[in-house]
């Protein structure tokens, strides 16, 4: 049957092979001894890649996973890992979170949101779709699905990061940063 691997290059150590007996695709994020990557369970071409499985890179063992529904809708930038465990993905515009020892779930907001990132107090950091294929920099509360602003519309929006404090990407040739609390 088919069979992939996925390397973890961490400084000052020999590449370490993840140990998953299925198939691996290559979205993916890391945190800490946490990677979360789009895979199957099982081997072979008939083997569904229908799953975002977050595991210890050292041991293979799972600590959550989210169900995707098409993974062709699941882009690299689409994928964030917190150190605990929890992540987010963008699935066809939707928001999906999960965390050890918690079901997955959808975050409820309006519109097609990618790029999904933790984004401390202010929750999810994420990029709206809008008209003429521009993207908005958003806040997006995990709880209630509130949606605001943090930045202008732009056709040439390129990598988007967040953290506790706030949002910054490239947009038009500029690097563009906005605090999230307020």
């Amino acid at each position: 049957g088919l069979r992939s691997r996925a390397r973890v290059l961490a400084p000052g150590a020999a590449p370490a092979v993840v140990p998953w007996p299925g198939r691996i695709l290559g979205q993916s994020a890391i945190a800490g001894d946490l990677v979360a990557f789009l895979g199957s369970e099982r081997r072979g071409r008939d083997a569904p890649i229908d799953r975002l499985f977050v595991a210890d890179w050292r041991t293979g063992a799972v600590a959550t996973s989210v169900h995707v529904g098409d993974p062709d809708d699941v882009r690299g930038p689409d994928v964030d890992l917190a150190a605990d465990g929890s992540v987010v993905v963008a699935d066809a515009g939707r928001l999906l979170t999960a965390a050890p020892g918690q079901q997955q779930r959808a975050v409820p907001h309006a519109g097609s949101l990618s790029a999904p990132r933790f984004a401390g107090a202010a929750g999810i950091a994420a990029l709206r779709a809008g008209r003429f294929e521009s993207e908005r920099p958003v806040a997006v509360d995990p709880a209630g699905g509130v949606v605001r602003p943090i930045g202008a519309r732009s056709v040439a929006l390129e990598s988007f990061a967040a953290d506790a404090g706030g949002a910054a990407w490239l947009a038009n040739g500029c690097v563009r940063y906005a605090p999230l609390d307020g």
